[in-house]
């Protein structure tokens, strides 16, 4: 998908790596969105501070990977960096499928967080 910096790759369209990027930044981004609204729901009278470090650990990716990602993309080539980028956004698809298994267990360890939920009566007002 996205080896197509190589000779015997000359003929094919640039598209094909942004096609190929543009799905690692949709993953990535569904994986932050998923994770915040894991933390509110499961935490929601503290759903403020539950999404702080969130915010914060978003900030400081978004900050550093800016300084390295030239160097890396010089140093390594573009076929290996982009690799790089695609495991990393594969192993945030494996964090889902974690939450699926293990955030029930999760949840019930911290005092802070919400176990059940009733559903509310859809017809009344409280």
């Amino acid at each position: 998908m996205l080896r197509t910096d190589s000779q015997k790759a000359r003929d094919i369209s640039p598209l094909v790596s942004i096609a190929a990027f543009t799905l690692i930044g949709a993953c990535t981004n569904e994986f932050d969105g998923i994770l915040q609204g894991y933390l509110t729901d499961s935490y929601t009278s503290y759903a403020a501070s539950a999404n702080a470090p969130l915010a914060f650990l978003r900030g400081i990716l978004s900050a550093v990977f800016p300084m390295f990602g030239e160097q890396m993309f010089v140093g390594l080539g573009s076929n290996v960096s982009g690799s790089i980028l695609a495991a990393i956004a594969t192993a945030f698809c494996g964090i889902a499928v974690w939450f699926w298994n293990h955030g029930a267990k999760a949840r019930e360890r911290s005092k802070y967080a919400v176990s059940e939920v009733e559903p509310a009566d859809e017809w009344s007002l409280a």
